[in-house]
């Protein structure tokens, strides 16, 4: 199923601004998915709700470290490493006001 997000907040800037809208793809099973290093994705984080945020990286106990673009975006020290199942969708697309960009 895709779904239309707007973005709200710095963090994934300059890639995504605050009010840029993200397609998201948010079919699939987790445990049935392949997490690509550098893709973007949809998180619900344990304390700060909905989160967009790129795979930094898998650690050796299979769970996921994401960090914002941005330099003063939230590091993935303080995000934490999430659980696979806290993803909920994989970004496809920017929709902006210049037009389309693959996330």
């Amino acid at each position: 199923m895709l779904k239309l997000i707007k973005t709200a907040g710095h963090s994934m800037a300059p890639v995504l601004k605050d009010g840029d809208y993200v397609l998201a793809f948010t079919g699939f099973i987790w445990p049935a998915l392949r997490f690509i290093p550098g893709r973007v994705y949809l998180i619900n984080h344990p304390d700060l709700g909905l989160l967009i945020k790129r795979l930094s990286r898998e650690t050796p106990q299979g769970r996921l470290i994401f960090a914002g673009d941005n330099p003063a975006s939230n590091s993935g020290h303080i995000l934490g490493d999430i659980e696979k199942a806290r993803v909920t969708a994989r970004a496809l697309l920017k929709i902006h006001k210049k037009g389309l960009s693959i996330l």
